[in-house]
């Protein structure tokens, strides 16, 4: 056997636990961070964990504000607000979250555009959960097809869940 020249690396962070989920596949990287598809140890539920891009982890600035945005989001609980079930720093700075199986609007938007209907449908949910978040003296400033997401449960589609709150604002004096 030989290794080919277009061969992933091996990610060393696979079967790695962090808190009490052991990372199984890689789901999707941004420029924060990676996020996969992890199982509970002992109760054998699924989430998704996100961690922090090696190379960001050694700055104390950017862990707190990763930590930050997953306490800011955890406090939110909205039904169009991805759940936030926990944060560590052991082994790497890391984020547990419900995990989502749909597509963001940005890849539904590439086959077209969408009909009126179910736009409007999207839309109302993301403004349903911008009107939370700003309510609890946030500001998310990152709205973008990319950061909501479509969830398809089989039950029903287009559940939107909104995404990435990474370089959201705190207004100072409101409590989250």
């Amino acid at each position: 056997p030989f290794a080919t020249t277009d061969a992933q690396p091996v990610d060393q962070r696979l079967n790695v636990q962090m808190g009490e989920y052991r990372l199984q596949r890689l789901v999707g990287r941004g420029g924060m961070g990676a996020v996969y598809e992890a199982q509970h140890v002992r109760l054998g539920r699924i989430a998704a964990v996100k961690v922090i891009h090696p190379e960001l982890a050694t700055d104390r600035k950017v862990i707190q504000r990763f930590l930050a945005e997953a306490m800011t989001v955890a406090r939110l609980q909205h039904t169009n607000i991805v759940d936030v079930l926990d944060v560590g720093e052991q082994p790497e700075p890391h984020a547990i979250m419900e995990l989502l199986h749909g597509q963001s609007l940005a890849s539904v938007v590439e086959s077209g555009r969408l009909p009126e209907q179910r736009a409007l449908f999207v839309a109302a949910q993301v403004l349903g959960a911008l009107d939370v978040v700003h309510q609890k003296g946030i500001i998310h400033r990152d709205i973008k097809p990319d950061n909501i997401f479509l969830v398809d449960d089989g039950v029903r589609s287009d559940h939107v869940k909104l995404l990435d709150f990474g370089i959201a604002k705190i207004i100072e004096g409101r409590p989250v």
